[in-house]
């Protein structure tokens, strides 16, 4: 956000990231082909805009517009100097925007098709005739479960991101006939540009932060540089060159190094260059103590710190703008673990309602003191409106930090700080990895960035669920985290760049109410980063001793505070009462029973739309339907365990009867709500109760005292109702907010105030007053909940890594995924459903979260589903009691499958699973499960502890015990579906071989099950919903729908059009088709202008199996009938959708079943 200093840098064209290439790219040196309009001329360099109604059209963009992928605009400009106004730089239409006026803010965005123009306003002011880098990023993101579909608008000024703001729910417009235009826009001639544009950049992808950092630092014309990139004088530069060549000791050769980056992050060279001059004899000991003691002697400039695995230069002096800590030293690596400006802070303060300002700790207006003492350090630094102290602390292989800060003007606050933040130094790219403390594993983490979690994320919640990350390669890692005992609410933001992976942790500093200065920001724990060897289970292991000896939620093994049932359950079904009818309630009773008859073993059912809505709102009012207390009464009964749903965060801002008026939110609702510094609400939204429009519901907050009882008497009606579990949604998953309602009782901007005074305190309440045998669990996986929750429900894509299960092993439960049914039904379907249920069952998962219509028109998916329950309730002890042990090693690797998740993700994952656990007593499992329908041959490398190991295998006579040399690689064949475990002891003696001979049985035992002798057909007859006769050959027209998700029917029911999401839903519910057969389909549509066709499924049955795929072909408009075969025949009474895969696919009429 700081103004940079001159040095040139690389060219354009040497970008590492060249592979990401625009679509439209101007320099304006050269010639271009942009149309110049009504006054705009060519400079030497540059186009010159008159600030009236000159513009330059960028030719054949017409077609040019926002999609899923994201787009970005950057522009090199500067402007005339002249009165507070607008400047458009680049435009479409009524589209897109991006524009900036002279007092610094930005103007970027799009507008929705409601109409509205959603912006990001942010910026600063820069100086008039100056090359300015301005960028605007637009990227999507969907998480249907937690209601957050958005776009996210972020600002750039010279590559710095200067603000970023998302808009929920919303739609762009897309204009097909209108071109890109430079320097003219929707402000016309208010806002028209005056000044030069030389270069220009539009992509039809959203770049991420460190792309837009570098596209500004090397383009030649700026010749920008950071403050922290400083040239170092030619004496400095020869002086250090000419030690270089003469070190003798990696230490001596490493210390010439951290001053060379000392020098160029802003150091004093005068005195670095004494100082070499004094001490170069050192640089020929080839003892690391003796040089550190005789560089040390009779010199105030820096101090070297030394252990056996670290050193660590720190300035002392006070001179230069540099963080003191200009060098980490990886000894056993040989590596500077360091990059770039290695160390930094920024403090974000304003004053009364005013604008958040930043200062980091290079700015020139902040000086600095600095004392050392053996291997710590303090470092004092002054600001005109605020001081802070930072300690630094070299112990073994880690350095330790910490930064608090003080307000000293009585009416600034100090707001936000960031701290640690750090630029690690690139390992041994493209073979270096990162993970991400969710377990996603990335390689070339510098170029490809995170993929399935996003780059910015608050903890504690889904996204940043622990408070640790690593980075490595096979010669060196660097373990990154923010150990903090409280686990207060803390920001983290990922960069991936050419200089370095950055890593900043971001948190809040808390005031009085009325407070309006001389406030504090306290650091909670300490900052680490630690050199280690190894991989990701290593880091895990680091991270494992700071929770075990500080963290108030670790615990001991095996859990005593947990639901002894929850613990022990296998499966989870979602139970949808989708049309709240007492018939359906009716049927998913049939269902279930049905399932708990066949599986031979108890499980649970999370029921959700159990509440009555004829008395409040959804996520708001929990009172039962008259057809929930039967229902939950007839399944516990039948040992099938109900947990309801229930939301703990939401308030719907239309929360009386069936959502449409304001019965208490206005009276008790807004009160209990989180409100922003302005004094607004926060809203999640979520699609009305007739699917038509979206509707707000209100964020509360969770440290105000009424909402906390409010959630503590839902928990105690839930117990009553006949739950033997809660689920509570959006706990922690949704992210925290501050909150600045004075009338709740806690600070202002307090990072403890959503955990430590919220649900903390809300959920211990609610232990105490529930029975003990009621299981707990939430939404997500977030480490602070662990002895507080019994289950987290991680529906999303699974992570690349078990990383939470090492950390934490049998300490907490991970349940649920989803099955990815909503999104894609082919003949892939079973296979994807082997997939995920195997994956679970090796990662010590419960199993399920397939909803009943997912299952029961597949028995081998049934069958399936049943051997691993009762494998998994056959190995518990390994699931309650064993830790996670490090991952199997190869000789020959498991293949790879790629299936589609229901968050439009494709997932790739091994043919073979495996998981390896090991109990207190010695014995030890690896699971080793093959869930695809063909034969797969593998070959690990077993190296466990443990004298011998014993391989059993379905129908087997006996265990094969392989002794364990230290190299056991036995070759593996695997049947379609076929599970093997390979059990670990210390010796083969009776309680192994008795052990092994029990684990076999219970191989054997499952492989002897079959599948359900009910036919799938008589199964489906069990459905109670009332059903609509349909005449031989009717057509049948949006009349018929039960629902519908994503599409909208004309108000005559003729036609069916307004396809705004991919994979659009038309569910018919049941229909009955008579007695006679059909085996033909008739489809009547049409696309037209502003249509992409793509494909129609229409699909019967519970599953929803497709029974005909018809292509959409381009029709001029015109409504077409086309007649395809079904796959199969069609008769009776049959439960009937079709799916759009693609938005915007068509104009639908209808469809009839022809003989």
């Amino acid at each position: 956000m700081k103004q940079f200093i001159c040095l040139a840098l690389a060219l354009w064209g040497c970008l590492a990231f060249a592979a990401k290439q625009p679509v439209y790219h101007y320099d304006f040196a050269k010639d271009t082909d942009v149309v110049l309009e009504n006054g705009a001329v060519r400079g030497k360099d540059y186009i010159r805009f008159n600030g009236k109604n000159s513009r330059a059209v960028i030719p054949g963009s017409e077609k040019f517009n926002l999609t899923e992928k994201g787009i970005t605009f950057t522009c090199v400009v500067r402007f005339d100097d002249r009165e507070i106004i607008g400047q458009d730089m680049i435009s479409k239409g009524e589209s897109l925007l991006f524009s900036r006026n002279d007092a610094g803010a930005m103007f970027c965005g799009f507008q929705n098709l409601k109409g509205q123009w959603l912006l990001n306003r942010s910026g600063m002011k820069v100086e008039p005739w100056t090359w300015v880098h301005y960028a605007m990023t637009i990227s999507y993101s969907n998480e249907s479960g937690r209601g957050d579909r958005n776009y996210t608008v972020s600002s750039f000024l010279n590559g710095e991101k200067v603000a970023a703001q998302k808009f929920n729910d919303v739609d762009p417009v897309q204009e097909q006939n209108t071109p890109l235009v430079l320097g003219y826009g929707k402000g016309h001639k208010l806002w028209a540009m005056k000044g030069d544009m030389a270069e220009v950049s539009v992509f039809d992808q959203a770049l991420s932060d460190g792309e837009i950092e570098d596209l500004a630092l090397n383009n030649p014309r700026l010749n920008l540089k950071r403050k922290d990139r400083h040239p170092i004088a030619e004496p400095l530069a020869a002086e250090l060159s000419a030690l270089e060549k003469n070190a003798v000791s990696p230490e001596g050769k490493w210390l010439l190094s951290a001053m060379r980056r000392a020098a160029r992050n802003g150091a004093d060279q005068q005195s670095l260059q004494s100082l070499l001059r004094q001490k170069k004899a050192v640089f020929q000991f080839r003892d690391s103590n003796e040089l550190q003691n005789v560089w040390n002697k009779d010199q105030q400039v820096c101090r070297m710190m030394l252990t056996d695995e670290m050193a660590a230069l720190v300035m002392i002096d006070g001179k230069g703008t540099l963080f003191p800590l200009a060098g980490l030293y990886d000894r056993r690596a040989g590596k500077e673990m360091l990059s770039s400006y290695g160390l930094y802070w920024a403090v974000d303060y304003r004053k009364g309602k005013g604008r958040l300002e930043t200062a980091l700790n290079y700015d020139d207006n902040v000086s600095w003191t600095a004392d050392c003492s053996g291997n710590s350090a303090a470092v004092h630094w002054k600001h005109p409106l605020f001081e802070a102290e930072a300690k630094l602390d070299l112990r073994g292989k880690r350095l330790e930090t910490s930064l608090d800060v003080r307000s000293t003007s009585k009416d600034h606050l100090v707001f936000q700080v960031s701290y640690p933040c750090v630029i690690l130094a690139l390992k041994d790219t493209p073979q270096d990895q990162y993970i991400h403390m969710t377990g996603e594993l990335v390689g070339n983490p510098s170029v490809n960035g995170l993929r399935n979690t996003p780059s910015s994320g608050y903890y504690p919640n889904g996204h940043v669920p622990m408070q640790f990350c690593a980075y490595y390669d096979k010669e060196s890692g660097t373990y990154f985290s923010f150990e903090d005992p409280k686990a207060i609410n803390k920001r983290f933001i990922f960069k991936g760049q050419k200089r370095g992976i950055e890593l900043i942790w971001m948190s809040w500093a808390p005031y009085e109410a009325g407070q309006t200065g001389l406030n504090r920001y306290e650091f909670s724990g300490k900052g680490v980063i630690e050199a280690f060897s190894g991989d990701w289970y290593d880091a895990a292991y680091i991270y494992r001793k700071f929770l075990k000896d500080k963290a108030f939620w670790w615990s001991e093994i095996p859990r005593k505070n947990v639901s002894p049932w929850f613990a022990e359950n296998t499966l989870w079904v979602k139970t949808m009462l989708k049309y709240r009818k007492t018939a359906e309630a009716e049927t998913l009773k049939d269902h279930l029973l049905y399932l708990r008859n066949y599986f031979e073993l108890p499980f649970g059912a999370h029921v959700y739309c159990w509440e009555n809505l004829g008395i409040g709102a959804r996520f708001t009012h929990f009172y039962p339907a008259s057809y929930s207390l039967p229902l939950f009464k007839f399944l516990n009964e039948h040992g099938i365990s109900v947990k309801p749903y229930n939301n703990v965060q939401l308030w719907a801002t239309l929360d009386g009867p069936y959502e449409k008026t304001d019965w208490m939110f206005s009276s008790h609702g807004k009160k209990y709500a989180i409100k922003n510094f302005n004094g607004s609400l926060n809203y999640e939204r979520y699609r009305t109760l007739d699917e038509k429009s979206t509707m707000p519901w209100a964020v509360m907050c969770p440290a105000c005292p009424e909402w906390q009882k409010k959630q503590i008497a839902n928990a105690e009606r839930f117990v009553s109702y006949g739950a033997k579990a809660i689920y509570y949604d959006e706990m922690l998953a949704a992210g925290p907010y501050c909150c600045f309602d004075e009338s709740h009782g806690h600070k202002m901007n307090d990072p403890a105030m959503w955990l430590q005074d919220g649900y903390l305190p809300m959920m211990r309440s609610i232990l105490k007053k529930v029975p003990s045998y009621v299981g707990h669990d939430t939404e997500g996986f977030e480490e602070p909940l662990v002895g507080l929750q019994d289950g987290f429900l991680c529906w999303g894509p699974p992570s690349t890594t078990p990383l939470s299960k090492t950390v934490f092993g049998p300490r907490m439960e991970l349940i649920g995924r989803l099955f990815s049914y909503v999104w894609q039904f082919n003949e892939q379907t079973e296979q994807r459903f082997y997939s995920i249920i195997g994956r679970q069952f090796a990662c010590a998962e419960q199993l399920g979260w397939f909803e009943t219509r997912e299952i029961v028109d597949y028995p081998e998916m049934l069958l399936y589903t049943k051997q691993l329950m009762h494998l998994k309730n056959g190995l518990r002890k390994y699931f309650r009691e064993g830790e996670l042990m490090r991952p199997l090693k190869w000789e020959k690797a498991p293949g790879k499958y790629t299936y589609l998740h229901e968050s439009g993700k494709y997932i790739t994952v091994d043919r073979v699973f495996s998981g390896a656990y090991i109990c207190r007593d010695g014995l030890g499992i690896v699971l080793l499960v093959n869930p695809m329908l063909q034969t797969e041959k593998i070959q690990p490398l077993v190296q466990y502890p443990g004298k011998v190991f014993a391989l059993c295998e379905m129908n087997a006579e006996k265990p094969r015990i392989l002794p364990n040399d230290g190299n056991c690689s036995p070759e593996l064949s695997f049947r379609p579906l076929e599970v093997k475990f390979l059990l670990t002891g210390s010796e083969n003696d009776e309680k192994f071989q008795a052990e092994a001979n029990r684990v076999q049985q219970l191989l054997n035992k499952v492989a002897r099950f079959r599948k359900p002798d009910q036919a799938v057909e008589n199964f489906g007859k069990l459905g109670r919903l009332p059903s609509r006769q349909v005449a031989d050959g009717q057509q049948i027209t949006a009349g018929f729908l039960r629902n519908i998700t994503g599409a909208l029917p004309a108000k005559d029911n003729s036609f069916i059009s307004w396809f705004r999401w991919n994979y659009a839903l038309l569910d018919y519910g049941m229909l009955d088709f008579g007695e006679k057969s059909y085996s033909r389909v008739e489809i009547s549509y049409g696309v037209g202008e502003g249509e992409i066709g793509g494909t129609l499924e229409l699909r019967f049955g519970e599953a929803g199996i497709p029974y005909a795929v018809v292509p959409l072909k381009y029709t001029e408009g015109q409504k077409v009938t086309v007649t395809v075969p079904l796959r199969f025949d069609v008769t009776g009474r049959r439960r009937v959708s079709i799916r759009f895969p693609k938005a915007k696919s068509c104009t639908f009429y209808g469809w009839r079943l022809l003989s």
